[in-house]
């Protein structure tokens, strides 16, 4: 298995194969944080990473990414996560952790109101918990 970061102009290429299918339920984790759109039209345009994590079969995960500042260090920010399994997920995080320090990386983050990344990432710590107040 190995990273592949899809470059800019190849997004449109793979994004209806690749990332389309996945993205309700990928942005439902976040708490509807962003649209499939604005993911869409930051890979292509550079400012999100698009990562493939492919076997001699092809792409079996994808992530979109950026790199941030993260309590004064550099940090791989995971914005979503499209495909795969919680156990697929656990093996592929010592090669997502170090693709993220040939980067510059201190840490992996990934946020959202849903606690499903402690089970996809075990030795991740939950560092905040969001909450939402409707006003009627």
């Amino acid at each position: 298995m190995h990273i592949d970061v899809i470059n800019p102009m190849l997004v449109n290429q793979v994004w209806g194969e690749y990332v389309a299918p996945y993205l309700e339920k990928a942005i439902s984790r976040t708490g509807y944080q962003t649209t499939p759109h604005q993911l869409w039209k930051d890979c292509f345009n550079g400012t999100r990473n698009l990562l493939f994590f492919v076997d001699e079969t092809g792409p079996k995960v994808a992530v979109i990414c950026t790199i941030e500042d993260w309590e004064g260090e550099p940090a791989v920010y995971v914005n979503c996560t499209c495909g795969g399994s919680t156990e697929l997920w656990n093996e592929l995080m010592p090669l997502f952790k170090e693709w993220a320090k040939m980067h510059g990386a201190k840490r992996v983050v990934l946020s959202g109101p849903k606690d499903v990344y402690s089970r996809v990432f075990k030795e991740a710590k939950k560092m905040f918990t969001t909450y939402k107040l409707e006003i009627e």
